[in-house]
């Protein structure tokens, strides 16, 4: 039984086979949890990424063992257009969904996340709002006449002070995942760094090289046809992952000697700056995954 749930603030729609009519109910705990009970034996739940509303359903799935798949709502729409559907109704997509599941299965990443990576994922994207409104308050300030200056650097200060008690919240919840010490050990990754690594890539560690490579979009694809040849790109991927490891390549192509070494030649090569350090960030990001990797294959 391949099941799509499709997920909105109030309500949660059930498909439990793609032939068959979607049903729907409360998106609450106590509707979850009555809901898991009649999926026990279900092959796989796939519901799509709403921005938190899934987190409900998703875990309750997870602690009665029924496996279930987070996916990305943008490769479900465009399944839907090849599929020749075009209309869009909640219904409609927990069909859609149920269908994606029963094509799909056996490549779909499990959703695995724990209550601790969920707290983890909302501090730092709380940090980073507050680091782009402290950069908004400071670049209004440079030009801020005087009838508001006073009030602008108040809010410098305020968001400064919780920007700093927030990296503390992170750093102790960091010191309770044993995997972010590991992660910390490589030259150029910082708490910043580790904590949006384990907040938006859950997946870092079970995957093979190309796999994480593409889940963060840093690895290159064809752009070829007929007797064109044009030239690879990075397209996609998780933008906070890549940002975060191009800040962290800027570190480590300073201070480690490998990393140093692997840059120089790209450039030695004739590779633009950016081509280069896009590189490096994907060789860091496959060094990471296979530490990883080894560590959660010693502690099974």
């Amino acid at each position: 039984m391949f099941v799509g749930i499709d997920v909105s603030k109030n309500h949660l729609d059930v498909c439990l086979a793609p032939a068959r009519p979607a049903s729907q109910r409360p998106n609450t705990p106590s509707d979850a949890e009555s809901l898991v009970l009649e999926l026990k034996g279900a092959s796989l739940v796939v519901i799509e990424a709403t921005g938190g509303y899934e987190q409900t359903i998703a875990q309750c799935l997870l602690k009665h063992q029924i496996p279930v798949s987070v996916v990305n709502p943008k490769r479900v729409r465009d399944f839907a257009r090849a599929t020749g559907k075009l209309a869009k109704t909640d219904k409609i997509d927990a069909q859609v969904l149920s269908l994606f599941a029963s094509h799909f299965h056996k490549e779909l990443p499990l959703y695995k996340t724990t209550p601790e990576n969920i707290a983890l994922k909302e501090l730092v994207s709380l940090r980073s709002d507050l680091v782009q409104s402290l950069v908004q308050y400071k670049n209004r300030l440079k030009q801020a006449c005087q009838a508001v200056r006073q009030h602008v650097k108040q809010m410098i200060k305020t968001l400064t002070e919780q920007l700093k008690a927030l990296s503390k919240e992170i750093d102790t919840l960091l010191k309770s995942l044993p995997e972010a010490e590991l992660l910390q050990s490589v030259t150029g990754i910082g708490s910043v760094t580790t904590a949006t690594l384990i907040a938006q890539m859950p997946e870092l560690g079970r995957l093979n090289g190309k796999e994480i490579a593409a889940l963060a979009g840093l690895a290159p694809f064809n752009r070829d046809s007929g007797q064109y040849r044009g030239k690879q790109f990075c397209q996609g991927g998780r933008k906070p992952v890549r940002n975060i490891l191009y800040m962290a390549v800027l570190c480590a192509r300073r201070f480690d000697p490998k990393m140093k070494a692997f840059y120089e030649s790209l450039i030695a090569k004739g590779k633009p700056f950016k081509v280069a350090m896009i590189a490096c960030a994907r060789k860091l990001l496959v060094i990471l995954n296979a530490k990883l990797r080894d560590f959660y294959a010693l502690t099974v």
